[in-house]
């Protein structure tokens, strides 16, 4: 710790801090906005470093305003190491290109050591397809910031391409297990598939822990477009880590959180379409989570 960290007293061994590198939508359920409510229901604190300002996120809404970020991220990142200013997680999520990939690297050369947990959610695609203004190229570099986190958390669509595969193929468990075996082979020390759907009409989650995989974790697939979902899966993940739980246990509890309000959304249509009415089950999972 700096000088300067100790006299402006940035270390709070109370409370656990987080990095949040994601974008801001400023309406729409989804990235910071779902976010920062979920560590701060769960007493963690959260810092969030902003990759691209949205009028409103992507979802079903006509093209919204959108300010990517590049050297505004650089210059709070350089402010923050001249304060001495430590976090025990970061989490990147959307990543507007290549280039903020490398700032992310250079993030955790900068603010991380060998005790900060590192998790990246590679947002790039879903539905069997690469997001706009994404392409192959950019899903090779996100394969290398991969090989940096503690733990990744894909969708079905982003574990296919990370692993060079075609989003088709991923519908049946045998290719699943495969890619998750493939993913942890990358660095991570677990891998949580997120959005696995099968033939039988379920989705859910895989996880290899870095020991076993389990992939139990399954429910209904609601046949419409529920935005926010892997946010809010990666950011409850990401408290119940902070937390001291198990991988298999944070697990769990973010999907039961996620399901729980994917429920909560599907019974109050159409009026939560635009992303996930999770405020009304922080307080279960600040439960789960301290239990």
């Amino acid at each position: 710790m700096s000088d300067l960290a100790t006299s402006l007293h940035l270390e709070n061994p109370k409370q656990k801090r987080i990095l949040l590198i994601n974008d801001l939508s400023c309406f729409g359920k989804c990235s910071l906005t779902v976010s920062l409510p979920v560590f701060a229901a769960c007493g963690i604190e959260a810092v969030p470093l902003p990759t691209a300002l949205l009028s409103t996120h992507t979802g079903g809404f006509p093209l919204p305003y959108i300010l990517p970020l590049g050297q505004q991220m650089e210059e709070i990142v350089h402010h923050w190491q001249s304060i001495g200013l430590r976090f025990d997680a970061i989490y990147s999520g959307y990543l507007c290109g290549e280039e903020q990939i490398a700032t992310v690297e250079s993030i955790l050369d900068a603010l991380a050591d060998e005790r900060t947990l590192c998790i990246v959610d590679p947002v790039m695609g879903d539905g069997g397809k690469l997001y706009h203004g994404f392409d192959y190229s950019f899903a090779a570099r996100m394969r290398r910031l991969c090989t940096r986190a503690d733990v990744i958390t894909p969708n079905a669509t982003e574990a296919a391409l990370l692993t060079g595969r075609d989003p088709s193929q991923m519908h049946d468990a045998a290719t699943q297990q495969t890619v998750l075996s493939e993913l942890c082979a990358l660095g991570p020390r677990a891998v949580a598939l997120t959005g696995a759907i099968r033939d039988d009409g379920t989705v859910g989650y895989l996880c290899h822990d870095g020991e076993r995989m389990f992939d139990d974790i399954r429910h209904v697939h609601y046949d419409r477009p529920l935005h926010g979902c892997g946010d809010v899966f990666a950011s409850a993940l990401c408290c119940a880590l902070l937390h001291d739980q198990s991988t298999e246990s944070a697990v769990r509890i973010a999907a039961d959180f996620t399901l729980q309000c994917i429920r909560e959304t599907v019974n109050d249509a159409p009026a939560h379409w635009y992303g996930l009415r999770f405020e009304t089950g922080l307080a279960m999972l600040a439960r789960a989570i301290d239990g």
